[in-house]
């Protein structure tokens, strides 16, 4: 069983022009077995995504992509965004209390800003210092 556990889509993300549909039509025309949306700071309620599985007869589920001090994580388990969640032992703290999980989607502060670089975005000027980790 193979499911992409990291997608974005538009509206709720500026990191995509593809709708949610396009997306589950998509990883279905790709032999997926189902897909996870992870929008950036941004949640799909069970409702939305019960209604986008049934539509579609596909798997769906929710998850969401927050920007830490440390890196992109992914989280799952989570239904809201609350003040606080940038910073890794608060997210982490959260992410057990509802007995989710985090993955690490752009680990460190590191590889954020080569990521940045490569393409051009704009935002504060990246260190020098060496890779930190997320895990702790």
């Amino acid at each position: 069983m193979l499911i992409d556990l990291h997608t974005h889509t538009y509206p709720k993300s500026d990191d995509s022009f593809v709708s949610v549909d396009d997306l589950i039509d998509r990883a279905k025309s790709l032999g997926l077995a189902g897909v996870c949306l992870t929008e950036p700071a941004a949640f799909w309620s069970a409702e939305e995504v019960t209604t986008l599985s049934r539509r579609h007869d596909f798997l769906v589920l929710s998850g969401s992509e927050i920007n830490t001090d440390a890196g992109h994580i992914l989280v799952f388990g989570l239904c809201q965004y609350v003040f606080g969640l940038h910073k890794p032992p608060f997210l982490r703290q959260m992410v057990n209390q509802s007995r989710g999980v985090m993955i690490a989607a752009i680990p460190t502060a590191a590889a954020t800003c080569r990521t940045r670089e490569r393409t051009r975005r704009p935002g504060p000027k990246c260190s020098t210092g060496p890779l930190r980790t997320i895990f702790f």
